[in-house]
């Protein structure tokens, strides 16, 4: 959370960014000041907002803050109890639930992410 120094230091050399939002006020004001920060260093950006099925308004302010930055969003992640089953075997969560709707999601986020072209962002 926030854009303090470990966050600037990370975006130093980055080629694209992806911002995980979550659907929360502290959420949206932090999606805002790093939105803020990539455009400044000019680095292409997109968002996944996690947990979104947790509270509907919220997810809704964040698509609208995202279309007002111009950040495309990739794909949206619901909760999901495989996330706390999957940290406790030390697995990921495509490792432990392949075939769940958010490994499918994350995997289809993974490909858009890294092998659109990058001239659309």
């Amino acid at each position: 959370p926030g854009i303090g120094c470990p966050v600037i230091a990370s975006l130093t050399g980055v080629q694209k960014v992806l911002l995980v939002v979550e659907p929360s006020k502290s959420g949206l004001h932090d999606l805002e000041r790093v939105a803020t920060l990539c455009q400044k260093f000019t680095i292409p950006t997109l968002a996944l907002i996690n947990k979104h099925n947790l509270n509907h308004e919220m997810t809704r302010l964040a698509e609208e803050l995202l279309e007002k930055l111009n950040i495309p969003l990739l794909g949206k992640l619901n909760f999901d109890e495989n996330f706390v089953k999957a940290m406790i075997e030390g697995k990921t969560i495509i490792e432990y639930a392949p075939e769940s709707e958010t490994s499918n999601t994350l995997k289809q986020c993974w490909r858009d992410f890294f092998f659109t072209n990058n001239a659309a962002y």
